[in-house]
């Protein structure tokens, strides 16, 4: 198979529909998948359908299409029962929700048979709005079941799919702040991307913030006109969005989702377009994966210099000083700015003397390091330089280390006493 056939895909994955874009080596454009060729049919209704007393499922479109005819059992709201975790009883049947949300990823992703074969695929990236540790759990669950290689799988927030997406577009248009408007099923999301241009490499940070409050117009304002019930809406969007703006340089501006549609938002849109760009799209998350995805393949020209610290990236480095040919030595463990659910790492050494392990932890900042000594209390007396440890951490949180350390033992001499010491250190 020739190198310049693969693929990266980014994959939207929410509680109303999904979207798919992907990218080749050929073409580093993420182009979105379209259910009706030559349109812009991006979204993927999150739904399966189990056609009734017999074992057939059908999904999106399809299964929108039998539930019309009432000859089906509508299964929605997958990653949030996912999430829950509480069995889905469908007829006489109990069904693991999981099950099933793996289910209608596979049966997606096999849409893009038409573009590109499974194999071709070299990296898929999942976004979704949030990554706590119970949708990460979901999705680790999810992952072996997808038509993709578990290890050619990766996942990451809404934030930083807009991070990738940005860092995409010419660079005049994220020199100063950028905002993200995301006015859908959840209410009114806002993002804000900005940079600071006094470190090496320059860091991105994002603000966020939710309006729960903003849900339908007509949820809104049920009881007036349809004229008087946009004026409203058009000058709550013009005083929410002055709360988060004013006070900021602005390069540029997206407005996302379904409520934007419509030209009800009149003075709200002229407000914008104000000294700034704007622009209107559905499928800037799922675009921002695929360049993510990429970047797995292929680092972008920014990798290097650009660092993204979201919420979910670690803010400090972890390592070890070792002795190596008489002089001392820093050894990293784990640097900042990786994902903490993606950050693990395992060292082997050998212990001087003392049954003590001293871990450096150094802020990205280079503030307040500290250095914490993990005692193995029960470890075997031995002569020094006689006892080979392993040291392992991962994470439970941005905030959370788990360091975890293995008595090896030293040979036929000295044999494992099979300890093990665990400690979590606070960031």
């Amino acid at each position: 198979m020739a190198f310049d056939t693969k693929y990266a895909i980014g994959y939207d994955l929410n509680d109303v529909c999904v979207q798919m874009s992907y990218c080749s080596l050929k073409d580093l454009n993420p182009e979105t998948f379209s259910t009706i060729a030559g349109e812009q049919n991006y979204d993927i209704p999150t739904v399966l359908c189990k056609k009734s007393e017999v074992n057939q499922w059908f999904f999106g479109d399809e299964a929108e299409k039998v539930l019309a005819h009432d000859a089906g059992i509508r299964v929605e709201r997958l990653l949030e029962q996912s999430r829950k975790g509480e069995m889905i009883q469908i007829e006489s049947e109990e069904y693991d929700p999981t099950a099933l949300l793996a289910l209608f990823m596979k049966r997606t992703l096999h849409l893009l048979s038409t573009v590109m074969s499974v194999e071709d695929v070299e990296a898929l990236m999942i976004t979704a709005d949030n990554l706590d540790e119970t949708t990460l759990h979901v999705l680790e669950k999810v992952a072996p079941e997808l038509p993709v290689p578990v290890e050619k799988i990766h996942f990451q927030s809404y934030a930083e799919s807009i991070y990738f997406y940005t860092l995409s577009q010419p660079e005049e248009l994220w020199k100063q702040r950028v905002m993200v408007f995301d006015y859908a099923y959840r209410g009114l999301g806002v993002y804000g991307m900005h940079m600071n241009e006094r470190t090496q490499p320059v860091v991105a940070f994002m603000d966020e913030n939710h309006f729960p409050d903003f849900i339908s117009p007509e949820a809104m304002y049920p009881d007036i006109s349809e004229s008087e019930r946009n004026i409203r809406m058009d000058e709550k969007m013009l005083q929410t969005m002055k709360e988060c703006i004013d006070r900021y340089v602005i390069s540029s501006v997206y407005l996302i989702g379904d409520g934007f549609e419509g030209d009800y938002l009149k003075k709200t849109l002229k407000y914008l377009c104000m000294g700034r760009r704007v622009f209107q799209g559905k499928n800037l998350y799922t675009k921002g994966a695929a360049y993510s995805a990429m970047e797995k393949i292929v680092p972008g020209s920014y990798s290097a210099t650009h660092i993204f610290l979201g919420k979910d990236k670690l803010k400090s480095n972890f390592g070890v000083k070792v002795m190596s040919a008489g002089e001392e030595t820093y050894v990293a463990l784990v640097d900042a700015g990786v994902n903490w659910y993606e950050a693990v790492a395992r060292y082997d050494f050998i212990l001087a003397a003392e049954p003590v392990v001293p871990v450096i932890v150094t802020p990205l900042d280079g503030k307040d390091v500290r250095t914490v000594e993990i005692e193995l209390p029960g470890l075997p007396i031995r002569p020094a330089k006689a006892t080979r440890i392993t040291l392992k951490i991962s994470f439970k949180s941005e905030h959370q280390a788990l360091i975890r350390i293995y008595d090896m033992g030293f040979g036929e001499m000295y044999p494992s006493s099979g300890k093990v010491w665990d400690q979590e250190i606070e960031i």
